[in-house]
């Protein structure tokens, strides 16, 4: 090559990501064979195992999805909000991965299905949410999460345009940190903005300001059996959990908290917890301030890290609060808690113990499941009944109308 290695127009690393991506770019004919007669076996042993697979114009596979009987009971309980991870590729395997991830009612992940892909674009993204939406009987979820792909944002757009899209934090943060390099005390900077900024105005504030101080105005411009383990364990997790709130009450940190009682009644063993540990945390937390506004108090608590302010209403007892706790995890926060204490409340109102977290969640999802199955066959049936007994009943009518003992036949029939 004239000119050396140096004029070669690509470098080392170059040639090294174009054949990684050459080597992740087809499914070798072997591979394919094998991952058909796997998920093959799989639908003999779970018939309502799905899986769905496309060949490129070479008869090569391309794109397969797949997703147990167990996801698809999953999805239907707790497919609210999902996660479409497509970047898995590059986290662990050297395959094109892309799981599709759930929370359930213990707080535990979950899986609803899972697609491999070669061409990572939008119409591959399409193909995947819409065997995935056919699997799960066409419902949608209410949110999906993802990393910032292009051709995935235009992909959720045209599929699930009733869904709201949003972009996954870590990715964002992860993104982040390969861009400024070494300077880890920025990269701890903006941490902090994003998750402890109260308000918008604040977060605008702090984010100019620390890119300013860290100049960093120039830094933003054999796969099938490891997943069949990783489902296995996370099936065994939430057994394990939901044997341990049926053995009996979760235990109570306090000697007397109506409230820590009222949760413990309600939710799994996992989110109860989570819920303790704001409990615990009343310790370390006072009041600095408190004014009243009509039918709001206005308290100013300190918990040992940070100043937030709870909105009290004094006659249905809602709260808001500054660090939104409950709007992003769904658990009361110990700012509220402390003044629940404060006012002598007893029981929280009911819009804070989430039914997404509760023990029961299944079996109250499967009851309201059947009751709208039962109203559905009972219109059906009364629809089917109109269009069977109208003709009778036209006859009848025919036939009442010739004179009045008829048409007093006629009704002693009816009423008899």
């Amino acid at each position: 090559m004239g000119g050396g290695p140096d004029h070669c127009g690509f470098t080392e690393r170059d040639c090294r990501n174009y054949l990684a991506k050459l080597r992740r770019g087809s499914f070798q004919k072997g591979d394919a064979e094998a991952l058909m007669q796997c998920f093959r076996e799989a639908k003999q042993n779970d018939p309502k195992f799905y899986y769905s697979y496309k060949f490129d114009n070479d008869n090569r596979l391309e794109i397969v999805f797949w997703a147990d009987s167990t996801s698809q009971s999953w999805y239907e309980f707790f497919g609210d909000v999902v996660t479409f991870d497509a970047t898995y590729i590059v986290n662990r395997f050297d395959l094109p991965v892309a799981p599709i991830i759930g929370v359930n009612h213990h707080g535990q992940s979950i899986i609803f299905g899972c697609a491999m892909m070669t061409p990572e674009d939008t119409d591959s993204y399409k193909w995947i949410i819409s065997n995935w939406l056919d699997c799960m009987g066409g419902k949608a979820p209410k949110t999906i999460i993802t990393d910032q792909s292009a051709a995935m944002k235009k992909a959720i757009a045209e599929t699930l345009p009733d869904t709201r899209h949003r972009h996954c934090i870590w990715h964002i943060l992860d993104k982040l940190d390969a861009r400024i390099g070494n300077k880890e005390e920025a990269g701890e900077d903006i941490r902090r903005l994003i998750y402890e900024s109260k308000t918008e105005a604040e977060f605008e504030s702090l984010w100019d300001s620390t890119i300013s101080h860290h100049s960093l105005q120039g830094y933003f411009l054999n796969f099938a059996r490891c997943f069949n383990l990783a489902l296995a364990r996370l099936r065994k997790r939430e057994s394990d959990e939901d044997y341990e709130y049926l053995r009996g009450q979760s235990r109570l940190i306090s000697k007397f908290n109506p409230i820590e009682q009222q949760f413990s009644e309600v939710y799994t063993n996992n989110m109860f917890i989570k819920f303790q540990n704001e409990i615990k945390a009343l310790i370390d937390s006072r009041f600095t301030y408190c004014e009243r506004l009509g039918n709001t108090k206005v308290y100013t608590i300190d918990d040992g890290d940070k100043e937030s302010m709870v909105h009290f209403n004094c006659q249905d007892h809602t709260y808001t609060c500054e660090c939104h706790l409950f709007e992003t995890n769904g658990l009361v926060c110990r700012h509220a808690l402390l003044v629940y204490k404060q006012e002598n409340i007893a029981h929280v109102p009911a819009k804070y113990i989430l039914d997404r977290w509760s023990k029961c969640f299944k079996r109250n999802y499967l009851n309201e499941r059947a009751v709208a199955v039962s109203v559905r066959e009972r219109r059906e049936t009364h629809k089917n009944l109109q269009l069977l007994l109208y003709p009778v009943f036209q006859k009848l009518l025919d036939y009442a109308v010739l004179d009045k003992d008829t048409q007093q036949s006629v009704v002693d029939g009816l009423n008899g």
